[in-house]
């Protein structure tokens, strides 16, 4: 799903990743930046929206607890709703969230492995979703 730019490139995959630890954030964005996505981060709720106003997303993970004002999912709601073409993926400690997040979303459980996070990403991205994914691994590296 790269997008096509004026010389016949595609343009890079954008990903805003919302995640209120920063040593967990800077580690998911130098990984998905070597894996080739541009990325873009927020540690709340409030710069998630500031940069979904502001830019094109293609995709955004985030977290479900993030402070600001909405949970992350209530974040990922609100992106359903007002731009239902920015995939999501949601990563919570808990797989109980997976029947409140419905079709629209990939869940991913945490701790999760950053090739697991990639590879739900690149899933979300294909369109290739019936409904609402899990994935475990033991710990985010």
């Amino acid at each position: 799903m790269h997008k096509p730019i004026a010389n016949g490139e595609a343009a890079p995959i954008v990903v805003l990743v919302v995640q209120e630890q920063e040593p967990v954030r800077r580690a998911v964005v130098a990984h998905l930046q070597r894996a080739g996505f541009a990325v873009v981060e927020a540690d709340d709720a409030d710069g998630a929206l500031a940069v979904l106003h502001g830019s094109l997303v293609d995709a955004v993970c985030c977290a479900l607890r993030v402070p600001g004002s909405m949970d992350g999912l209530a974040l990922v709601r609100w992106i359903h709703r007002n731009q239902p073409e920015v995939m999501t993926v949601l990563t919570a400690g808990s797989d109980n969230i997976v029947p409140i997040l419905g079709r629209r979303g990939i869940f991913l459980a945490e701790p999760y492995r950053l090739r697991a996070l990639e590879q739900a990403l690149r899933r979300a991205l294909r369109g290739s979703r019936s409904g609402p994914s899990q994935e475990r691994a033991p710990h985010v590296a």
